[in-house]
């Protein structure tokens, strides 16, 4: 059996404690993994892309707005990719790298941080070309 909460109820109190929330389960969890199809995986994310996806997010469901104590914390759960005790296989859609957040500046900085942390012994990150073919 599996539950489900709704976005507003898990951001009732603001996005401080959903990241905190996942930032424990991210020390717990030696080895992840994700699929991210349209936007950049959250533990790759820059401050600046972070600050807009979570803002739309609060905008969006009208939860209480914390968006800078959000942010910092999924800036500080990025520290997993550096510790060496954790690895993560995660798989973007190209999409990811065009969906425009924030815009120019914001996703230039984007690119440069994974064209940064792409090499790095804990993170293997895939790329499924838009013109794939998609089998089910």
């Amino acid at each position: 059996m599996t539950s489900s909460v709704p976005w507003r109820v898990r951001l009732s109190e603001g996005t401080e404690a959903v990241q905190e929330e996942v930032i424990r389960w991210y020390q717990e969890t030696p080895h992840g993994q994700a699929y991210v199809p349209d936007m950049i995986w959250g533990t790759l994310q820059t401050e600046a892309y972070a600050t807009v996806i979570l803002g739309q997010v609060v905008d969006f469901l009208g939860v209480p707005n914390d968006v800078p104590a959000g942010v910092a914390r999924r800036m500080q759960r990025q520290q997993v990719l550096y510790d060496g005790e954790h690895r993560y296989d995660v798989v973007l859609g190209e999409q990811a790298l065009y969906t425009n957040i924030g815009g120019p500046e914001v996703m230039v900085e984007q690119i440069d941080r994974i064209l940064r942390d792409i090499d790095l012994p804990s993170l293997t990150l895939g790329i499924i070309p838009a013109a794939a073919p998609v089998s089910m």
